[in-house]
């Protein structure tokens, strides 16, 4: 992202509200483009913002596996009373085949569960 970008610049006066911000590449499960939500529908011309569904949300976080990724995947698990099931379907078919190192990403997907289940009772 370029300087331009950042606050306050005339791309912030021109965008309003939306707020920019650098990110990493990220995986996300093989069919996620299927699945996502279109957020601005009519509201511009030529840009259309997307947001994931949860479960590939939640699942794009992983391989990062910071604090901050383990608190907004759980808040999120909770606020959208998601299924382990599908969860854990969905890394199987969908995420892991194209993940470098399986085991450690299996043993954070378990952890992961672990602690929305906790939070859940």
């Amino acid at each position: 992202m370029s300087d331009e970008a950042r606050l306050p610049s005339p791309w912030h006066e021109f965008l309003g509200e939306i707020r920019l911000h650098r990110v990493a590449v990220t995986n996300l499960p093989e069919d996620y483009e299927t699945r996502r939500t279109e957020m601005s529908l009519g509201q511009f011309k030529k840009l259309k913002l997307f947001a994931p569904d949860p479960y590939d949300y939640i699942l794009s976080k992983l391989e990062r596996n910071s604090s901050k990724d383990r608190d907004d995947a759980d808040d999120l698990f909770k606020k959208a009373n998601l299924s382990v099931t599908m969860l854990r379907e969905r890394y199987q078919k969908e995420l892991r085949p194209y993940l470098s190192n399986e085991e450690r990403h299996d043993l954070t997907l378990d952890l992961w569960i672990e602690i929305f289940e906790a939070n859940c009772e």
